[in-house]
């Protein structure tokens, strides 16, 4: 996207809460959107996000894919 065009972006985000089924840390989770090439400097056209622990912080961020049956995703690229 160039400087000064307008957009539309869809953002999934997921946390985890206080005794979730999956025994994860409350207030962890992920979230992840579909990019264009040379949106937020993304290499490639595809899905990016970051997990984040409890305390908010990214924990794996980069070219992402979405495990449904594990309610997660999973970063495939990971990025600095």
């Amino acid at each position: 996207m160039q400087r000064g065009r307008h957009g539309h972006w869809g953002l999934l985000i997921a946390v985890n809460t206080a005794g979730n089924s999956r025994n994860r840390p409350a207030g962890s989770g992920w979230y992840a959107a579909e990019l264009d090439e040379g949106e937020c400097k993304a290499k490639a056209a595809g899905l990016y996000g970051c997990k984040f622990d409890a305390d908010g912080n990214a924990t794996a961020c980069g070219l992402a894919t979405i495990d449904e049956k594990n309610d997660d995703i999973v970063i495939v690229e990971a990025t600095k």
